[in-house]
């Protein structure tokens, strides 16, 4: 007997939540059987239909998608990039195949580049479906490099992902109906309609907005960091999805009203990520 992922949909399910893809042979199969499965182009796949094929027995024989995606989110100024650049170099140092992406990206893509000219004011306040499309565009042209990375077996870091069109998103509702609403579309958009890679794990830094608006003040700010309110109202809904989502991890960046030195963010992320088995 044979089990394994019929469908991109369960690879996405079985690379977030870490699990295992096996394979267990209760009896020698013949070549008869084998050929129905002969479109699979998966190398290991192959490797064992050989086995099968020529008459070797195979027992407790499991494969796993070893690629993993990493998301490192939080509200604006929380360190988001230093975090993210600071696990890949943890990563590296500990010879983990790894690779790094940033959303949005600003110059990459003609998406990123619509962005920009959206967070600088140019659009003015848009309709938060509308806006969102844009961010999503942007995801979906590098969804292909993603995908051939955890292909690959590599730790994916992502600077920002879906959770950010989310928090920030959603955010701009009154109502908790109004914002499970917009998150269910945002998903179903990204990862069902587009069919993004879905994240291993979401790294929440815990920032509250005061500390981040203080963290800000030497730089410009956007139409969405102006606004403390706003950003509030994001923290809020950051927390709701942490409290929610179960492949969220929460590290608190304050102490005594100020933000931690980022090394020892690192460490907390880092034995975090170890604790649930995302890196090792």
């Amino acid at each position: 007997m044979l089990s394994f992922p019929k469908s991109t949909k369960q690879q996405n399910q079985g690379r977030r939540t870490g699990k295992k893809f096996e394979i267990r042979i209760s009896k020698l199969e013949t070549n008869n059987k084998c050929s129905k499965y002969k479109n699979s182009n998966s190398l290991e796949f192959r490797k064992l239909l050989f086995l099968i094929c020529f008459g070797f027995r195979v027992s407790n024989f499991e494969f796993m998608n070893k690629g993993k995606l990493i998301v490192i989110e939080g509200s604006d100024g929380s360190g988001k990039t230093t975090q993210a650049k600071l696990l890949l170099d943890y990563l590296q140092s500990k010879k983990i195949a790894s690779a790094y992406i940033s959303f949005p990206r600003y110059e990459a893509s003609v998406w990123g580049k619509m962005i920009r000219r959206f967070l600088n004011g140019e659009f003015g306040q848009l309709d938060p479906y509308f806006a969102s499309m844009l961010y999503a565009g942007d995801r979906l042209t590098a969804a292909p490099k993603i995908r051939k990375w955890l292909d690959e077996g590599k730790v994916v870091v992502c600077n920002r992902y879906v959770a950010s069109n989310a928090g920030h998103m959603a955010a701009k509702f009154k109502s908790q109906s109004e914002k499970s609403k917009y998150i269910a579309w945002l998903e179903q958009l990204e990862y069902e309609e587009n069919g993004i890679p879905k994240e291993d794990a979401v790294v929440l830094l815990e920032v509250d907005a005061a500390t981040s608006r203080v963290l800000m003040k030497n730089r410009k700010l956007d139409i969405h960091e102006k606004d403390l309110k706003y950003q509030e109202e994001v923290h809020k809904v950051y927390d709701v999805l942490a409290k929610k989502k179960g492949n969220w991890i929460k590290v608190d960046c304050t102490k005594n009203g100020g933000i931690l030195p980022p090394l020892e963010i690192h460490n907390k992320v880092a034995e975090m990520l170890k604790i649930k088995g995302y890196v090792g």
